[in-house]
C-alpha cells in the first residue's frame, strides 16, 4: 500500500514537471517542428503516466491490464517520436513522406496485439505489474527491440549534433547524455528483470531525461535551432575560422579549418592558439607572432580569426 502511494506521488510529480516544460515550450513565439515534436513527446508521456496513476488507484475494481491498453499508446509511439525529434534537431526541419509512415507499423501492431492479447497471448502470457512476475509472449521482444532501436537512433542524432555544435564536454552535451543514459539504464534493468522493479519506474525514469533537457532549455538554450543551422552554414564556407577567448584558447571553429590544418575538433578545442600554430603551421607559414600580438592588443574578449587556403591571414 505504501509503495503504491509512493509511485502515485512520483508519477504525479513527473506529470507536473512535464506540464511545466511543455507550457514553457508553448510560450516560445517561434513556430518550429522541434517545438511541435516536443509537444507530442510530452503528450505521449503524460498519457502513459496518467494511465498508470489510474491503474494504481482503481486496480481493485478494474483489471490492471486494461489501463495498459491506454498506457501502451504512449509507450509504443514515444520511441518513434523520439527518433523524429533527433532527426529534426539534426536537420532543423524535415519533410515527412509516405515512407515515414512505415515507422508506425510496429507501434500500431503492438497496440492491436496488446488489445487482443486474451485471444493469443503473444504480448503477455502472464500479466503482472512487476517485471519479474510477468511472462512475456513471443511478440513482446519484437516490440522491445524496435522501441530501443528507435530511441537509440534518436539519441545518436541528439548527442552527435550536440557534440558537433558545442563539443563533447560542453554542458549541453553532458546534460543530454547523462539524462538519457540514466533513463535507458533504469528502463533496461527493469525490462530485463535484473532488479525486481515495478512497471511504474519506467515512465519515471523517462522524466529524468526530461529534467536534464529542461535544464538545457532554461539555462543553455539547448533547443535553439539557430546555432545548429549556423554551424551547418559556416561548415560550408571556403574560409576557415576559429574563435578564441581572452586567454587565446580556441572555443569554436568550422569544418573548413579542420580540413585546412588536417586536424580534428578534439585536437584543437580548448587548446591555446600558440600551441596550435607551433604544432600545425609548418606548411602554412602564418605569422604566429603577429597574430598573438594583435589578439593581446584587442580589447574584445572573444575574437574571430579567419584563414584562407592561400595561407593569408585576416582578423
Amino acid at each position: 500500500m505504501k509503495e503504491n502511494i509512493m509511485y502515485v506521488c512520483l508519477l504525479l510529480i513527473s506529470t507536473f514537471l512535464i506540464f511545466i516544460v511543455n507550457n514553457y515550450i508553448k510560450k516560445i513565439k517561434t513556430n518550429s517542428q522541434l517545438k511541435e515534436i516536443f509537444s507530442i513527446n510530452f503528450s505521449l508521456i503524460v498519457l502513459w503516466q496518467i494511465s498508470l496513476i489510474f491503474q494504481i488507484c482503481f486496480s481493485k475494481y478494474i483489471k490492471p491490464i486494461y489501463f495498459d491498453y491506454i498506457a501502451y499508446i504512449g509507450i509504443c509511439f514515444l520511441p518513434v517520436s523520439l527518433l523524429f525529434t533527433g532527426k529534426i534537431f539534426a536537420r532543423t526541419k524535415i519533410s515527412f513522406s509516405k515512407k515515414d509512415l512505415l515507422l508506425l507499423i510496429v507501434p500500431l501492431t503492438s497496440v492491436i496485439i496488446l488489445w487482443t492479447n486474451d485471444l493469443h497471448h503473444l504480448f503477455y502470457i502472464n500479466y503482472s505489474i512487476n517485471f519479474k512476475d510477468a511472462v512475456f509472449g513471443k511478440y513482446f521482444m519484437i516490440h522491445t527491440v524496435y522501441s530501443y532501436v528507435c530511441i537509440a537512433f534518436g539519441l545518436v542524432y541528439l548527442i552527435f549534433y550536440s557534440v558537433k555544435n558545442s563539443g563533447f564536454f560542453s554542458k549541453q552535451s553532458i546534460l543530454i547524455f547523462t539524462g538519457t543514459l540514466t533513463s535507458l539504464l533504469i528502463n533496461a534493468v527493469a525490462t530485463f528483470g535484473i532488479l525486481d522493479l515495478s512497471i511504474y519506474i519506467t515512465p519515471i525514469s523517462f522524466t529524468i531525461a526530461v529534467l536534464f533537457i529542461a535544464i538545457a532549455i532554461f539555462k543553455f538554450d539547448f533547443l535553439k535551432v539557430a546555432p545548429i543551422a549556423l554551424q551547418r552554414i559556416v561548415d560550408r564556407i571556403s574560409d576557415a575560422y576559429i574563435v578564441v577567448n581572452e586567454e587565446n584558447v580556441v572555443t569554436d571553429f568550422n569544418k573548413t579549418f579542420l580540413d585546412l590544418f588536417n586536424v580534428t575538433g578534439f585536437d584543437i578545442r580548448n587548446k591555446s592558439l600558440e600551441e596550435l600554430f607551433d604544432k600545425y603551421n609548418d606548411d602554412l607559414k602564418i605569422d604566429k607572432d603577429l597574430i598573438l600580438r594583435s589578439n593581446i592588443k584587442c580589447k574584445i574578449k572573444t575574437r574571430y580569426n579567419c584563414f584562407r587556403r592561400t595561407a593569408s591571414f585576416n582578423w
